[in-house]
Parts: C-alpha cells; sequence; structure tokens
C-alpha cells in the first residue's frame, strides 16, 4: 500500500498560508515541544499529555528509525512546537482556515480540538484511543511540512494526513503514518538517515549485500539478485521479529544496527 500512497502523494510546505518549518540538517533532529491549553478546557491535561509524549516517542509514529526526536519542555522555554489542548471556540479563533468543528495546525502550534479529544466523529471506526493517536500524528505531520493526503483507493489504508475525521472515502481508518508519509516527511526536514532505507522496489548492490546478510544470518536462501521483492521483504519482516524490533519489512538504522549485532 505504502507503494501507491507514494505515487499519489504530494508534500506541502505550507497550511493557511504559514510559512512551514525549514528543512532540519543531514542527521539526527531534536525537536522541543511543550504542553498548552487555550480557553477554558475540563478535560484532564495529564492525560493529554501522556498521551501525547507516549505518540512522540512510538517507533510506529514520526520519529523516522531514529532520526527524529521529540524533548518536551516548558511553554516559556521557547518550544519548537506547542502541542496545545484547546476549546472548539479557541480553535474557530486561532486562524481563518480552523473551524471549531476540527482541530488545526497555526504556525508552531498544533491545536487539538477537545471536543474531538473527548469524542472523535461519526466517520472515524477505531475506538477513541486509536483516534487520539491519529489525531495528534495528523496535525504534527502538517507541523514537520505535510499537506492533506487522499484515499488511494477503496479498502486501502488511509494516509494518516487524510482528513479521516471528515471521511475515509472508502479507506480503512490508520492510526499511525505509512511508510510514504514518512518517507515524504523525511525529504522535507532532511532526513537522510531515513532517505537511505532499503524497502520494497530498490535495487543494486545494497540490497544484494542485505540478501547476503539475511542468507548468512538467518538460512533463507534467498537469491542474492539485487532487487528487493516480496521475498526479501518478507525475509527483513522475519529477521525485524526475531530481533524484537519494529515491524515493517524496511531496512534503516535499527534494523541494520540488529543485524550488525546478529552477525558479531
Amino acid at each position: 500500500m505504502r507503494r501507491i500512497c507514494a505515487k499519489i502523494a504530494a508534500v506541502a510546505l505550507t497550511t493557511f498560508g504559514l510559512t512551514a518549518l525549514p528543512a532540519g540538517s543531514a542527521s539526527a533532529h531534536t525537536f522541543s515541544y511543550s504542553i498548552e491549553t487555550s480557553g477554558a478546557v475540563s478535560s484532564d491535561v495529564g492525560t493529554f499529555a501522556a498521551i501525547t509524549r507516549s505518540n512522540l516517542t512510538d517507533g510506529r509514529g514520526w520519529i523516522l528509525d531514529g532520526g527524529i526526536s521529540y524533548t518536551q519542555v516548558s511553554s516559556d522555554a521557547d518550544p519548537d512546537m506547542r502541542i496545545v489542548l484547546a476549546t472548539p471556540a479557541a480553535v474557530d479563533a486561532a486562524a481563518p482556515g480552523c473551524s471549531a468543528t476540527w482541530s488545526c495546525r497555526v504556525g508552531d502550534r498544533v491545536l487539538i480540538n477537545e471536543e474531538r479529544w473527548n469524542t472523535a466523529t461519526a466517520s472515524w471506526t477505531g475506538d477513541l484511543h486509536s483516534y487520539r493517536h491519529y489525531v495528534i500524528n495528523h496535525e504534527v505531520g502538517h507541523w514537520l511540512g505535510l499537506g492533506h493526503w487522499g484515499c488511494p483507493g477503496s479498502g486501502a489504508a488511509a494516509p494518516v494526513m487524510q482528513q479521516q475525521s471528515i471521511s475515509l472515502d472508502g479507506c480503512e481508518a490508520t492510526t499511525w503514518p505509512l511508510w510514504s508519509e514518512k518517507r515524504a516527511v523525511a525529504e522535507v526536514q532532511g532526513v537522510s538517515s531515513f532517505l537511505s532505507l532499503l524497502e520494497w522496489g530498490d535495487r543494486g548492490p545494497a540490497v544484494a549485500e542485505w540478501q547476503a546478510q539475511l542468507n548468512q544470518v538467518r538460512s533463507d536462501d534467498i537469491a542474492v539478485d539485487g532487487v528487493f521483492g516480496p521475498i526479501t521483504e518478507q525475509a527483513t519482516i522475519d529477521f525485524q521479529r526475531s530481533q524484537g524490533i519494529l515491524v515493517d519489512g524496511v531496512v534503516g538504522p535499527q534494523t541494520r544496527s540488529a543485524m550488525r549485532g546478529a552477525l558479531q
């Protein structure tokens, strides 16, 4: 599915006419963030902070296999990103493009609509906990430089940058960003470690070397042909599972590190 989404994806560098974040350096990035409120919110801010922290450290999210990390600081410390639990009225007043109905990103602020936080939406087919992670991923994705993506086809996994709060358009609800979305963020932010990944469809000596390493540690007997096809992808998944690391079938820094350990 990530191959389909990659074809339709378009990276937007502005949201509501606001300047996007500048691309980062070629190495790992650490972004600071604060937890704030806007308006007379009644929800448990501690729970909001804990779920946000869990989201920003989850390997399924926007950490790009360790290429990006997030550190919480106080709101007075001039953080890179302000994650704000806001009343519908506060969201509506934040910018002309925002609405009391939805969440919104405005400049350095990721505004999570308190009503959505507590009730999700009629279009969402998952539970409330998964929606909360979805909406954080969606709005943080805007902060990282992505615009909205569309549903690639009926029954497909919806991109996290799709407006799933409004409509799934025939797609299946998805909480975490697709690989193609992560790659788009890596391109915007200049995360070279993620851009050097090996994945389905890649060809060349680097793929052949990886196939040989898989054969060495797992006796998979993969053809060392330099073509990253379904057999190599499945063998990569099996290796990741055996190592207890993120299972995505993609060869990134974490998977390479595990391989180095396995070869010793």
